[in-house]
């Protein structure tokens, strides 16, 4: 039906380029796809499609939003290509209208209905205290105080989801904060709410929610990233000051570095340097068991020292050849 002003909304798909061969599982491969060799569960980017689901409380993951199409690029040759569809049901809106279960428990949720029955109502579901802002009605079930990312579910289980670990959290961490306050709000300009008390409240939650995921895996793996050799010094970013979740006055580093073998041998490790600078100097001199330099660098924000991150130089080229986490 037409909004108050008579304008009708509508929702339409893109027809994307390609023949379609169906859609794709979270789990095995395509037995009909040369090039699918790694087992969809164990794919970072569907693991950590989770959190970017969770973001947006994009709660309609199953398989059948999904489509690959097989592209030819030559008579008889090709290759085929995946998509995500259908994102009607997202940031706070659903198919019809809102509902307030999606994205807190599956369609049928055993672990809910169970820890229902056993507590004889004593205990209510965080999503039974939602409630819609009538004064925003553009606004669905869309709000920051009880989002958790891990707790996050779609409407059905999913067993790439179910992989998640927190180094794929982290990767899909990066891109989520790597959206800018002004960026998102760009983003919800385009689709042109009626009320700007709407477009600024779905801004300053999307930013909200995003802080939530960043944190919570930047907690748990160090942000330390981009690392690149600079004249004599190896500079590397902090994604979590750079990104507001930290701040700089509390963030400490630490440093040392051993020569090591191409299998990543190492010997003694010199000792440990404090730093409050993302870049630490390259050793003047080094008695080399092998080939490549190791860095290990570690932040501390107040709790103590966060598991290390090392990086592994070639001491002839200064090449980045191997980051590990």
């Amino acid at each position: 039906q037409p909004d108050s002003d008579g304008v009708w909304r509508a929702l339409s798909s893109k027809f994307v380029d390609g023949r379609p061969v169906g859609f794709f599982d979270y789990q095995g491969r395509r037995g009909d796809d040369a090039n699918d060799r790694v087992r969809h569960e164990n794919r970072r980017e569907l693991r950590g499609l989770r959190l970017l689901s969770a973001w947006l409380n994009h709660f309609d993951t199953k398989q059948e939003n999904s489509l690959d199409v097989f592209v030819e690029t030559a008579p008889g040759l090709g290759h085929v290509k995946h998509y995500l569809i259908d994102f009607a049901s997202t940031i706070g809106a659903a198919g019809r209208q809102p509902d307030r279960k999606w994205g807190y428990e599956y369609t049928v949720d055993p672990e809910a209905i169970l820890g229902n029955l056993l507590s004889l109502g004593l205990h209510e579901s965080t999503w039974r205290g939602l409630e819609l802002d009538r004064d925003m009605p553009e606004v669905g079930y869309w709000e920051v105080a009880s989002f958790d990312p891990m707790e996050f579910k779609p409407i059905l289980a999913n067993t790439a989801f179910a992989h998640l670990t927190d180094r794929d959290g982290y990767w899909a961490a990066k891109i989520i904060s790597a959206f800018t306050d002004e960026q998102l709000a760009a983003i919800v300009a385009e689709a042109r709410y009626a009320q700007p008390e709407a477009a600024a409240y779905i801004t300053r939650t999307l930013a909200a929610r995003r802080d939530k995921i960043a944190r919570h895996f930047f907690d748990r793996v160090a942000p330390l990233d981009f690392f690149q050799v600079r004249g004599s010094i190896l500079q590397f970013a902090d994604l979590g000051v750079e990104r507001g979740i930290y701040s700089s006055r509390s963030t400490l580093y630490k440093y040392r570095w051993a020569s090591c073998t191409a299998e990543r041998d190492r010997d003694s490790w010199s000792a440990w340097q404090e730093t409050r600078d993302t870049c630490v100097p390259l050793p003047r001199e080094v008695t080399p068991e092998g080939p490549f330099l190791a860095f290990e660098v570690r932040v501390d924000r107040g709790a103590g020292w966060q598991g290390p991150v090392r990086v592994f130089l070639e001491q002839d080229t200064g090449r980045i050849a191997a980051l590990e986490r």
